[in-house]
């Protein structure tokens, strides 16, 4: 799904005909707007996660969020056009707007389903297993998305990119159904602790954490 917007959405663009060429770059510029906001979004939505205390665990409740409402953006990305004359600037804007919340949903499902690794087991080994697993597989993805997408949407971009835009919404969708309903948390994760136990634990906040690992990585 990554690849998809990320290689491929200004190209479905250019040859659908949303836009002319001044609509266009001023698209681009919302793009690279939107991966700015990315570097913020991403420390915050790590913050509002590792906050998160409900009976489904932590990580669980917004991989499935993330997910349904990421593949909704991925469909209109590539389905929603006002055609005709004088709609190029309309197209700009709705499309811009989506693709913000496509980015946004996607940060919301990515950092949950990455954090929820490490729960998954107690073992390093095991754990290590699971990253490299799922590593490989992500990897195996992006090239075969990046492979077939084009390859498949010669001569018919407009419905080729519609089709595989819903393709993999419904494919990712399924493989993140699995994630939630067939893993758990760990029981050692904090929002398994009761309240006694939690009152025990530091007050340092999260992104306080983080920043002292960054400056630490930073100094080393």
């Amino acid at each position: 799904c990554y690849t998809l917007v990320s290689m491929f959405l200004a190209i479905y663009i250019q040859y659908s005909g949303l836009m002319d060429e001044k609509q266009f770059g001023v698209f681009v510029i919302i793009m690279v707007l939107c991966k700015v906001w990315d570097a913020v979004n991403d420390p915050m939505m790590g913050t509002i996660i590792s906050n998160t205390k409900t009976r489904l665990g932590k990580y669980r409740p917004w991989v499935l969020i993330g997910c349904l409402s990421n593949a909704i953006f991925l469909i209109l990305l590539f389905t929603l056009r006002f055609e005709g004359e004088g709609q190029g600037w309309l197209n700009v804007a709705v499309l811009g707007v989506v693709y913000l919340l496509w980015g946004m949903t996607f940060t919301m499902n990515d950092v949950s389903y990455w954090s929820l690794l490490p729960a998954l087991s107690e073992g390093k080994k095991d754990r290590d297993n699971l990253t490299s697993m799922v590593a490989v597989f992500a990897s195996i993805g992006a090239f075969t998305a990046g492979g077939l997408v084009p390859m498949l949407t010669t001569g018919k971009v407009v419905l080729g990119y519609r089709v595989f835009g819903i393709t993999f919404a419904v494919i990712f969708m399924i493989c993140q159904l699995l994630v939630f309903f067939f893993t758990h948390d760990n029981k050692y994760d904090k929002f398994m602790l009761s309240k006694e136990e939690l009152a025990q634990e530091p007050k340092e906040k999260t992104i306080n954490l983080i920043l002292k690992k960054m400056l630490k990585m930073k100094n080393n």
